[in-house]
């Protein structure tokens, strides 16, 4: 098989090597060609090019665009970092998306010893999210934007804010976002479970309590059904490992504290039997149970911005299910230098 090689012409817009004419007239002896038969080259084709430009293509990284990532691009960050799925449950109105703002609120206006900001991917969803409890916003009371139905496949979306504990490495936090429609529907059908993968894969799962629901008396036996329905389903639909922890938290701490004494124990009081009462029914379903008390965003000065949920935040740090051991069986050697100790 002749070599094959490209015709060039000394003008540079003739393309004598696909159409054997040249653009100035010139016969093939006016042309540097080795011989007759010469082919164009393999990357004068159409179809091979197209194939060049897409295996580069394929190679290169798609930029984060700071939005909610979703399943796949959680993925990545679960390949790559050492991380940490977190799925915050609770009613619509609960919390959920305030609590998760005020860590990075938190990680922006204050500088702690035991955590510090390293990094996210969901800037500008965190920034959006915060901007309308902020002073920039202009409005007269500040306003947490609740979460609305996601159109990604299964549902939920996810926060991305890495953190960094003391000189340690950084790990990646991914907070899970799903309305509380869904979350609710799984009282009523389990089978809705099925596409809460973000239960199925987080390392802790943490349901919230309204407080200011749990103030009055008349909405608590609707908090304490949903909230043990709501754990109930997540069992009958198949979600739960076993190896997870369940953090039950009290949300809105500053509004119960700004009520009368009698009202603030029977507001306690009815958070603690709720709290025994999933431990008794469901304890061997998760690694450990907690429970905690926050104000988040609170709506008077009785506790600061954030109240409690660095407390939180350790056992989110820390809620990835440890290795066992390795125990090497133990050898004697045969020599007597070999056993001295």
């Amino acid at each position: 098989m002749a070599e094959t090689t490209q015709v060039l012409c000394r003008n540079p817009d003739c393309d004598y090597a696909k159409t054997q004419k040249c653009i100035d007239g010139l016969d093939s002896s006016a042309h540097p060609q080795v011989s007759a038969d010469s082919k164009p080259a393999a990357f004068d084709s159409d179809a091979a090019n197209d194939e060049l430009i897409a295996a580069h293509t394929s190679s290169i990284e798609s930029l984060w665009t700071g939005e909610c990532l979703d399943c796949s691009e959680a993925s990545k960050i679960l390949r790559r970092d050492e991380s940490r799925v977190l799925a915050v449950i609770g009613p619509t109105k609960s919390g959920k998306t305030s609590l998760i703002c005020s860590v990075f609120e938190l990680l922006q206006i204050q500088v702690r010893d035991d955590f510090q900001f390293a990094g996210s991917l969901t800037l500008f969803a965190f920034e959006r999210a915060c901007h309308n409890s902020r002073g920039e916003s202009l409005r007269h009371e500040p306003v947490m934007e609740h979460t609305r139905h996601n159109p990604l496949p299964f549902g939920v979306s996810f926060y991305h804010l890495k953190v960094a504990q003391r000189e340690e490495h950084p790990v990646s936090l991914l907070f899970a976002d799903r309305t509380g429609e869904d979350y609710k529907a799984a009282c009523d059908d389990p089978s809705v479970c099925s596409d809460f993968v973000e239960v199925k894969r987080a390392d802790s799962i943490t349901i919230l309590v309204d407080g200011q629901s749990v103030l009055n008396s008349a909405e608590r036996h609707n908090v304490r059904s949903t909230t043990e329905l709501i754990v109930q389903g997540l069992k009958d639909g198949g979600v739960l490992s076993g190896k997870q922890a369940l953090l039950v938290v009290l949300t809105k701490q500053d509004m119960i504290e700004a009520e009368n004494e009698e009202n603030k124990e029977k507001a306690y009081a009815f958070f603690e039997s709720l709290v025994q009462n999933i431990q008794r029914l469901y304890s061997e379903l998760f690694e450990n149970i907690q429970d905690f008390k926050i104000a988040a965003s609170p709506q008077n000065s009785l506790l600061p911005y954030g109240h409690g949920v660095f407390n939180l935040m350790s056992q989110w740090y820390g809620s990835a299910p440890k290795a066992p051991p390795i125990v090497l069986p133990a050898v004697t050697s045969k020599r007597a230098m070999g056993r001295i100790q």
